[in-house]
């Protein structure tokens, strides 16, 4: 029955966001929370090493907390990206973190949704996706 629901449950109308789960990239939310096992889980793993790999040198990422874990555990244990500065900021702090890293390095988001403040920073970023992740380009002045 497990394996079945995530497949049965669309069809009758039963979706990730009508039951308020969010959908991450590499990790199905339905298959993620209706399957008892956790075995082969990687999807944490997989965004984590793409939301890495996909920016450049020196760029920093700010990521809610759930995102943010896989990341630096990359980073902390097995040296992947040192030079890609993960970060949590709060919500109503990210507009001027932004604007003040953006000067040096390339920012970019974990996602756009839920903990992100997308009207403050579309106010001076236009929000890119680039890979799972999106990128700050900052707008002229």
């Amino acid at each position: 029955v497990y394996s079945a629901l995530p497949h049965v449950l669309p069809r009758i109308g039963i979706t990730a966001a009508r039951l308020g789960i969010r959908e991450i990239p590499g990790r199905p939310a339905l298959e993620y929370f209706l399957q008892p096992s956790k075995r082969h889980n990687v999807g944490a793993r997989n965004f984590a090493e793409s939301a890495l790999n996909v920016v450049p040198q020196n760029a920093v990422i700010i990521a809610d907390h759930t995102l943010l874990q896989p990341m630096l555990y990359l980073q902390a244990v097995e040296n992947v990206r040192p030079d890609v500065r993960a970060v949590e900021i709060l919500l109503e702090d990210q507009v001027s973190y932004a604007l003040s890293q953006s000067r040096q390095n390339p920012v970019f988001l974990a996602r756009t949704e839920p903990y992100y403040d997308i009207s403050g920073l579309n106010r001076f970023f236009r929000i890119v996706p680039q890979g799972v992740v999106f990128r700050l380009v900052p707008l002229p002045y």
